[in-house]
């Protein structure tokens, strides 16, 4: 498994581990032979809405970002966006609505 995979099934875990709660930030590092990672995750729910974002740095300081949102619209309907940008300025940007 490469450096980078370990780190994000680290983050994986550390955002199941979170606690139930309206909001919660972590951050932390890893220190792997090539150098330290940093990176940080939050999330926060209010009225109906969610949303989340996280970045992640390399030893060399190329960082990537996430976010995302999900909002309730009526019982059954709900609408999201997410987006990722990359090193490079490189991303994507999503939106979706879902109903039962």
């Amino acid at each position: 498994m490469t450096a980078m995979r370990r780190i994000l099934a680290l983050a994986a875990l550390a955002m199941l581990a979170a606690p139930a709660a309206r909001a919660w930030e972590r951050s932390g590092s890893l220190t792997t032979p090539n150098g330290t990672w940093t990176g940080s995750r939050s999330a926060s729910c209010a009225d109906g809405s969610c949303s989340r974002s996280g970045s992640l740095s390399n030893p060399q300081g190329q960082s990537w970002t996430r976010q995302g949102q999900v909002t309730r619209q009526a019982p059954g309907q709900w609408s999201g966006s997410r987006s990722a940008t990359g090193p490079n300025g490189q991303g994507y940007a999503r939106s979706w609505t879902r109903s039962r």
